[in-house]
C-alpha cells in the first residue's frame, strides 16, 4: 500500500459526475485496490479511469491486482470500455466475456459494422484510449488481441505464424463469415503478414490490412538485411563469402558470449530453444523484467517533464510472472521471423516520416515482402505514428474501412466484452 502521504484526495479533482460510495463488499474491494493504484483517496463508483489520471503503467498494475485479489481474469485492454469500479463489479459479477477467446478483448462490442481487429506490437496487448476510440465511428466494432499467456491459462507460443494462425482461429470465432479488417501495429504488422498468408491458405482474404509503422525487426530479419544491404556488407563482400559473413554474423556471437558470462551457457539467448536451459530461461526473465521496469522509470521522467508517453513496453511493469514469460516468449518469436515470401495482397501503411525514408531502399524487406504497399505518412517519428492518445490513426483506419464497405451487412458477432 502507498502511505497516506501520497496519495490525493479525490475532492481536489475536478470531477463533474456525483460521488456514488461503495456498498457491497466486493465494491469496497475494488475500491480499495483503485485507490492504492492510482494514489486517489475516497473514490466512489462512477469515477471514470481516465478522467482521474489513469494511464497504460496504472492499467497494467490495477488489472494485476484485481486479477490477484479477486481470482478474476480481467483483461487490460476492457478498461477502455468498464472504465468505472461500478463497471468493472458488473463485468466481474456477471462473468461476461466467458465466450470470447482469451486472447480477444471486446473494446467496442456495439455496432453493426464489420469489426476492426487490432494487433499489439512488441508489448503483447494493445491499449487503445478514448482518445483513440474517438477517431472511430460510434457504431463502429472493434476487438483487440493479447498474446496467449498474459492470462496464466494458457502457454506462449513460439512462432509469429503460430501467433498468427492463433489469431485467425479466434477472429473467425468473432467474425465467422466476414469481412474482415486487420490493424497491427509496429512489430505486430509482421503478425498481421502473417495472418493474411494464413487465411489465403484457407480460401478467405481480409477486406483491408494495416500496418502502423512497421520496420525491420531486431533479428533474424534485420541481420539477414545487414548482411547482404548494408554499409559493411557491401564493404566485406568482395573479400568474404556470404558463408564467411554468416559465421563471423557479430550480433549472435556477441549474444552468445553475454549468456556465457552470466550462465556458463555459450548460447544465444535470443534463439527460441534457450527457453530449454533453465539457468539461461530464469536470466533471460530477469532481464526482460529489469527492462520493463527501466521503461517505465524513463517513462516517468518524460511524463515529469511533459514530454513523451512511456513506451509500449511499460505497460507491463506490475507484471505477474506469467506476463513477463509470455512478453519475454513474444520478444524471440519477432527475433527469430524472417518470412521472406512477398504477399500478393494491397495493404496500407501508416509510416512516419522518418521511417518513410528507410523505405527508399528497393531491398527493405517492407519493399520486397509487400509489393501492393499504399503508404499514408502520419507523424514525423516512431512515437508520433503509433500514439494510442491521438484519434489520428483511428480516423485514418476508419476512412479505410468505409472505403472498402459499399454495404455493411449483418455481422454475426460475440456480443460480449
Amino acid at each position: 500500500m502507498h502511505e497516506e502521504s501520497s496519495q490525493i484526495s479525490r475532492d481536489s479533482l475536478d470531477l463533474t459526475n456525483q460521488f456514488i460510495e461503495p456498498t457491497s463488499p466486493l465494491e469496497r474491494k475494488v475500491i480499495a485496490i483503485w485507490e492504492e493504484c492510482l494514489e486517489i483517496n475516497n473514490l466512489g463508483m462512477d469515477d471514470d479511469f481516465f478522467d482521474i489520471g489513469g494511464n497504460s503503467t496504472i492499467a497494467a498494475k490495477l488489472v494485476s491486482r484485481i486479477n490477484e485479489t479477486l481470482a478474476t481474469s480481467f483483461k487490460t485492454g476492457a478498461l477502455v470500455q468498464f472504465c468505472t469500479p461500478a463497471a468493472m463489479v458488473n463485468l466481474i459479477g456477471s462473468n461476461e466475456g466467458a465466450e470470447l477467446p482469451s486472447n480477444v478483448i471486446a473494446v467496442r462490442q456495439t455496432g453493426n459494422r464489420p469489426p476492426l481487429f487490432l494487433v499489439h506490437g512488441a508489448a503483447g496487448i494493445v491499449f487503445p484510449t478514448p482518445q483513440f476510440m474517438g477517431g472511430f465511428h460510434d457504431d463502429q466494432p472493434v476487438y483487440a488481441f493479447q498474446i496467449r499467456g498474459f492470462d496464466g491459462r494458457n502457454d506462449p507460443l513460439d512462432t509469429v505464424e503460430e501467433i498468427a494462425a492463433d489469431y485467425v482461429d479466434s477472429m473467425l470465432q468473432v467474425s465467422p463469415d466476414g469481412p474482415w479488417f486487420v490493424a497491427g501495429y509496429c512489430a505486430g504488422g509482421w503478425i498481421v503478414v502473417e495472418m493474411a498468408r494464413k487465411l489465403e491458405t484457407m480460401g478467405k482474404r481480409a477486406s483491408r490490412l494495416v500496418l502502423i509503422d512497421p520496420g525491420i525487426q531486431r533479428g533474424k530479419m534485420r541481420e539477414q538485411f545487414d548482411m547482404h544491404h548494408s554499409k559493411t556488407a557491401r564493404m566485406f563482400k568482395p573479400v568474404l563469402s556470404a558463408s564467411v559473413l554468416e559465421k563471423v554474423n557479430f550480433h549472435s556471437n556477441w549474444a552468445r558470449f553475454r549468456c556465457f558470462l552470466a550462465t556458463g551457457h555459450w548460447i544465444d539467448y535470443r534463439e527460441t530453444g534457450a527457453f530449454d536451459v533453465p539457468a539461461v530461461r530464469d536470466w533471460i526473465l530477469s532481464r526482460k523484467k529489469n527492462h520493463m521496469q527501466r521503461a517505465v522509470r524513463i517513462g516517468q521522467l518524460k511524463k515529469k517533464f511533459e514530454t513523451e508517453i512511456v513506451e509500449e513496453e511499460a505497460v507491463t511493469l506490475e507484471s505477474t510472472k506469467d506476463i513477463i514469460f509470455a512478453s519475454a516468449k513474444l520478444k524471440h518469436a519477432f527475433y527469430n521471423y524472417a518470412n521472406s515470401a512477398p504477399l500478393d495482397q494491397p495493404v496500407d501503411i501508416i509510416v512516419s516520416r522518418s521511417r518513410e525514408k528507410e523505405l527508399e531502399n528497393g531491398n527493405h524487406p517492407l519493399n520486397t515482402i509487400l509489393p501492393r504497399q499504399k503508404r499514408i505518412v502520419s507523424g514525423e517519428n516512431h512515437t508520433d505514428a503509433v500514439a494510442s492518445s491521438s484519434p489520428v490513426n483511428a480516423r485514418i483506419i476508419q476512412k479505410m474501412m468505409d472505403e472498402s464497405t459499399v454495404a455493411v451487412p449483418p455481422q454475426s458477432l460475440k456480443t460480449v466484452a
